[in-house]
């Protein structure tokens, strides 16, 4: 990826997508290492430590919870592209 241009281009979409991938799996392991840290470290349920874990956890799947609609943008950005170069004077994509 080159900084300094507007937007990605259809070059960048292989590293757009294993970035997406990435994030997926990095949220993915994190809640699963907080469920599990949360039920074997034997804290009582309401101490303290418990509760910060669970509203890590919670945090985590919010964020996950828009991973669906990140990727429809992605995918909708990509036909647009498409569509653009496709009906412009510039010839192939």
């Amino acid at each position: 990826m080159k900084f300094g241009k507007k937007g990605f281009g259809f070059q960048d979409l292989s590293s757009v997508g294993l970035l997406f991938v990435l994030v997926g799996v990095t949220l993915g392991v994190g809640a699963y290492i907080n469920s599990q840290l949360q039920s074997t470290a034997g804290w009582a349920a309401t101490s303290t430590e418990y509760l910060a874990v669970a509203n890590a956890t919670a945090g985590i799947a919010k964020l996950a919870s828009w991973l669906p609609i990140i990727a429809v943008v992605i995918a909708a950005g990509v036909v647009i592209g498409v569509l653009v170069k496709a009906f412009s004077n510039q010839g192939g994509i």
